[in-house]
């Protein structure tokens, strides 16, 4: 009975261990099982909290309605495009206003171009015309200065050169009796070759004016002109001749504004100051002598542009 009792209490107590182990076996599982859940929950949860890399964060930013700050290198490439498109929006309209403004024809151009031609003709034939040295009592020393001024057709040309302006004719006049003019003609010494070379240079501006209109710009050559020049060329003519007028005008006033002030000066200061605006004395600013040159440059400027 004892044994029988003893091997009771044995089987009961490895029955015991056994439900035991069982009941250990599912404790320890039943952890294990909630710690992958519990692991699978700090994943998702270490997904969500993990940084995103930059193409990540550049979705995640813009998804956030937050404004993606551009790098330099994308800032600049932005402002080139910007720059780009407004260029090609200012060289739309700049072409539209081209188109809108109507060119004129080859026919057009030379009818202006002919227009201004013998415009500027009239105008220089009725100022030479304007003044007529016999209705006015001069005494300008012409013969005493050089032989070859004492030509009608050369004094008109020196006339021409002061506006044919008779206030500043008679100011010039003051001028040249009161230099030393010797006799016999010495027009390369002393005050005669002062008043000489005055005269030269006025006679400059009065011959290549007459060259440019009655030879470089002759009826014959205007024809030619027309005929050979391209349609650029002639507008390029025509605005070098608009160019002399306005020169030779500015010129004439140069010439006229010397002379009169020269002629209210006494004879030192006077033969002096002619002296420095012809050039003949160094240190000046040579205003008539430049004022000559300049008609010389102009006219050899249209003179290439026509041949």
């Amino acid at each position: 009975m004892r044994k029988l009792g003893i091997t009771f209490l044995c089987a009961f107590g490895m029955m015991f261990c056994k439900q035991g182990e069982l009941t250990d076996g599912i404790v320890t599982e039943l952890p294990i099982a909630h710690q992958s859940e519990g692991n699978l929950s700090l994943s998702q949860a270490d997904i969500e909290n993990k940084k995103p890399s930059v193409v990540d964060k550049s979705k995640v930013h813009l998804r956030s309605g937050d404004a993606v700050k551009p790098s330099g290198m994308d800032k600049k490439v932005k402002d080139e495009r910007v720059q780009g498109k407004k260029d090609e929006s200012r060289l739309e309209v700049d072409v539209d206003e081209r188109l809108q403004v109507p060119r004129k024809t080859a026919r057009e151009v030379c009818a202006e171009f002919e227009a201004r031609v013998t415009k500027y003709k009239s105008k220089l034939v009725n100022e030479r015309n304007q003044f007529d040295p016999r209705y006015y009592s001069l005494s300008i020393p012409f013969k005493k200065i050089s032989p070859i001024f004492t030509a009608p057709e050369q004094q008109a040309d020196i006339y021409a050169a002061l506006g044919s302006d008779v206030a500043v004719i008679v100011s010039l006049e003051r001028i040249l009796n009161n230099l030393d003019l010797k006799e016999p003609v010495l027009y390369t010494y002393g005050d005669t070759k002062v008043a000489a070379h005055l005269f030269n240079l006025l006679l400059n501006i009065s011959d290549y004016t007459r060259k440019l209109v009655n030879t470089h710009l002759s009826s014959t050559n205007l024809e030619r002109i027309k005929t050979s020049k391209s349609v650029e060329d002639i507008i390029a003519i025509n605005a070098f001749l608009e160019k002399f007028m306005q020169e030779r005008d500015r010129v004439v006033k140069i010439i006229q504004d010397q002379i009169t002030s020269l002629s209210l000066k006494d004879k030192g200061d006077m033969l002096d100051g002619l002296k420095k605006t012809i050039g003949l004395k160094s240190g000046s600013d040579r205003e008539i002598q430049r004022a000559s040159y300049s008609i010389i440059g102009m006219v050899a400027r249209i003179a290439y542009l026509v041949k």
